[in-house]
């Protein structure tokens, strides 16, 4: 029985994690042009988005709330930013590819991890 409830659970966890990462209609950059990592904390960080494609999928790895703010004058993010719940995404739209944007992001508590992948929406 434990054998069966264990296989059971790795094989929802490896479906959750293949699914999260299969968004219909997102056609990501390479991953050295726009796959980026930000360690969310109570002090707002992020990066600084390529020039690779318009749309910037946004996953929330994590179970901590985050909340993010894309900018062109790398603004740092706040608690009263757009919000994106733990477990989740959202796909943006960098409104002019031809300039420098950022995106940072900032927690009320805790810590999370957002994954940051560019690329371009159909």
């Amino acid at each position: 029985m434990k054998r069966l409830l264990l296989a059971t659970f790795l094989f929802l966890s490896f479906t959750a994690i293949a699914g999260a990462q299969d968004v219909k209609g997102f056609t990501p950059c390479t991953a050295s042009q726009g796959a980026q990592t930000i360690s969310v904390s109570g002090s707002s960080s992020g990066v600084t988005l390529s020039a690779c494609g318009p749309s910037v999928l946004l996953f929330n790895i994590g179970t901590q709330e985050a909340f993010y703010l894309l900018s062109s004058s790398n603004t740092p993010a706040t608690t009263s930013s757009f919000s994106i719940p733990g477990n989740s995404y959202i796909l943006l739209t960098v409104p002019n590819l031809g300039a420098t944007y950022y995106l940072n992001a900032i927690t009320a508590t805790s810590t999370t991890t957002l994954r940051v992948s560019q690329g371009s929406a159909n």
